[in-house]
């Protein structure tokens, strides 16, 4: 689809995840679930030995480093995928609702979310600003 025929995200259908036959839509994600994410993203930079602005973000981006955080962070990620889920934390910690395998579609479906996808369109955009590539170290140069 073309950007100009492209649905915008407050209109376009949060994606479903499909876990053992059952199916989870993804609420909208909003400004609480950007601090509760960067908070998980910055632990898994960290536990990857790097800091957060070294990384180009992307949602396939932040899908790896919501992985890589998660066993460092784990209730604030337990909390935030069930949130994001429409579940309890319990029933998310549940392997017979929700085997291993579960936080792999998961995170395929967050990275396919159009409001995460929003976010970053526009956070790019931000980044190409001179000034704010000037105070986060990162070269003007394309």
């Amino acid at each position: 689809m073309t950007k100009e025929h492209e649905i915008p995200a407050f209109l376009a259908e949060t994606p479903v995840v499909i876990v053992d036959g059952r199916e989870y839509r993804l609420r909208r994600l909003g400004v609480l679930d950007t601090f509760r994410l960067a908070r998980i993203l910055a632990t898994g930079a960290a536990r990857l030995g790097s800091e957060l602005s070294r990384y180009e973000l992307t949602p396939e981006t932040v899908v790896m480093l919501l992985v890589a955080g998660v066993p460092y962070a784990e209730r604030e990620a337990l909390e935030l995928l069930a949130s994001i889920l429409g579940v309890e934390p319990r029933e998310l910690a549940d392997p017979e609702l929700f085997p291993m395998h579960a936080l792999i579609d998961i995170g395929q479906a967050l990275s396919e979310h159009p409001d995460l996808k929003a976010f970053f369109e526009k956070f790019t955009h931000l980044l190409s600003d001179p000034r704010l590539r000037a105070f986060t170290g990162r070269s003007t140069a394309s």
